[in-house]
Order: structure tokens, then C-alpha cells, then sequence
């Protein structure tokens, strides 16, 4: 469930400034995928990157998604995702839920906001 959030460009503006800066932390993965999670009261939960690389997993091809990583963590309480993706040259790139994040996402009724559709 793709929904279009109303807010201000200077909301946006420093979501999108802790999504970039969360970013370039993650530096064990060619993937520059982070997320942000926002309550009912739009309060911050938590922001988290993909964890490809270090995850148990990350040798079959996977790892945790950022945003599963958000929705196993705080599961209810989460009413709204932004999902950023950065290049190497910190261009920010198109990026969707994956198939299965995609069900966890409807699973839980939130709203995920695409940050490259804001540009």
C-alpha cells in the first residue's frame, strides 16, 4: 500500500537529511537502502539501513530489509515508512518494497512514503 503523505518541504527536507545521513553508515553493502519510521502521533520510532552482508542470510542473496527490520521491531506502532535508497555518488535512486516486504507492509496497514517520488 503506496499512499501519498501530505506534510511541508521543510518536514520533508529533514526526514530526508536523516535518511542520508543514516545512509553513510551503512558501508559493508553496495545496497545504500534506509529507512524511517513514524508512529500515529508522527513521533520518530527508528531508522535503520539494509543489513546485507553481516546478516546470517547474506550468503544465500538476502539479508534483513531495512524496512523489515523496522516492522519486526516496532510491529504495530508503525504507521508510516519512507524508504530511501542512495547511489555511490549519493544521488538518490528509485527504490520499492520488496515482494515480501511488500505483504508485511499490508500485513500492517502502513503507509509507505517512496522518497525518490519527492524529488
Amino acid at each position: 500500500m503506496i499512499i501519498f503523505f501530505i506534510m511541508s518541504k521543510k518536514s520533508f527536507h529533514n526526514i530526508k537529511k536523516l535518511l542520508v545521513k543514516k545512509s553513510k553508515k551503512n558501508y559493508y553493502t553496495n545496497y545504500f537502502i534506509t529507512a524511517i519510521a513514524f508512529n500515529k502521533k508522527n513521533e520518530l520510532l527508528g531508522i535503520s539501513n539494509n543489513k546485507i552482508g553481516n546478516h546470517k542470510n547474506s550468503k544465500f542473496g538476502c539479508g534483513l530489509h531495512a524496512e523489515r527490520e523496522l516492522i519486526k521491531k516496532y510491529k504495530n506502532n508503525i504507521k508510516t515508512i519512507f524508504l530511501y535508497r542512495r547511489g555511490h555518488s549519493f544521488d538518490t535512486l528509485p527504490i520499492h518494497p520488496c515482494k515480501i516486504c511488500q505483504k508485511i507492509i499490508d500485513k500492517y496497514n502502513i503507509k509507505v512514503i517512496l522518497v525518490h517520488e519527492w524529488n
